[in-house]
């Protein structure tokens, strides 16, 4: 009787184990879905940086030479951004293929599988990665805390072709959290100061339009009407980030957006990721789970409204 009630705890044991095991699996599921998510995302915070600050300075230009402060209008001209280069963009892009790189990796250190290798794309995404990065290449953008930068992405794609050293999830996680961290820090600031540039960029043109729009009244009068609805849509031009609908109520959700807010957003979604992160070294299953569910959110957030923008 006492050898079947032993055996009936082990196997009690076991199934617990196996159903931890199982949550933790799932979770890190949801973390690299939560990564790619928050990937894709800044990367359209990005890009949408780079087409307002071309739309600005076109608009810009053309109210130079309306007033006769500049005769140069080219209206077929290419722009020459001032806040993001198309090299620079893809030089953040390295950045987020690290933190997505990572959390694959992770998600392989979780399989029942005895081979935690990632694929042969991974694998060579990891090496090109670490080449880059001991390239020095991100301090040759002008990436703010560059050097820690570099040493975060080089320590993440090591780790990512590592067969051995992180064998264990959760030390895993441990030894990487400082780089993670080095990473989105580093995002999060430039977030800050492209926001901040264009919302000034945003700010002086809407000055500029306002005059515009007085003097049409003036002359113009009722049918300065059309110039108003002309600024707007200029307004929601120059303003990808932050221009709401006409018809969107006060209290929706991101009701009147700036760039400001939607860097707010995003930096939220870097700092889940870091958090869910941290959960998984230090706190136990549903701690990981908690944390988990609130990258998911966030990232699902940011991407749909990423998504409501170039609709």
């Amino acid at each position: 009787m006492a050898a079947k009630r032993f055996v009936f705890v082990v196997m009690l044991l076991a199934l617990a184990g196996c159903a931890g095991l199982t949550e933790i699996q799932n979770g890190l599921s949801q973390f690299d879905q939560g990564a790619h998510s928050v990937s894709t995302a800044q990367m359209g915070f990005f890009h949408q940086v780079q087409v307002a600050d071309c739309n600005n300075q076109f608009y810009g230009n053309a109210y130079d030479f309306a007033t006769g402060k500049g005769d140069k209008l080219n209206l077929a001209a290419n722009c020459s951004p001032t806040l993001l280069t198309t090299k620079q963009i893809e030089t953040r892009q390295k950045l987020m293929d690290s933190l997505t790189l990572y959390a694959d990796k992770l998600q392989a250190l979780g399989t029942n599988d005895d081979n935690k290798t990632l694929d042969t794309n991974s694998q060579d995404l990891a090496k090109n990665l670490n080449s880059f990065a001991k390239d020095k290449s991100v301090s040759k953008i002008g990436l703010k805390v560059a050097d820690g930068v570099e040493a975060a992405i080089v320590a993440i794609a090591e780790m990512a072709l590592d067969q051995r050293r992180y064998a264990d999830i959760k030390k895993a996680a441990s030894a990487m959290q400082p780089h993670i961290l080095k990473i989105t820090e580093s995002l999060k600031q430039e977030n800050t100061v492209f926001a901040e540039g264009l919302g000034s960029k945003v700010d002086q043109i809407q000055i500029q339009l306002r005059s515009a729009l007085l003097a049409s009244r003036t002359s113009q009068k009722e049918r300065s009407f059309l110039d108003v609805l002309a600024a707007r849509e200029i307004v929601r031009s120059t303003n990808p980030l932050g221009a709401s609908p006409i018809s969107a109520p006060s209290d929706s959700d991101d009701p009147k957006l700036d760039p400001r807010n939607v860097a707010k957003q995003m930096n939220a979604s870097l700092d889940a990721l870091a958090n869910a992160n941290d959960a998984l070294a230090t706190a136990g299953t549903g701690g990981f789970i908690a944390a988990v569910s609130d990258l998911v959110a966030r990232g699902k957030h940011a991407n749909d409204l990423f998504t409501s923008l170039n609709k």
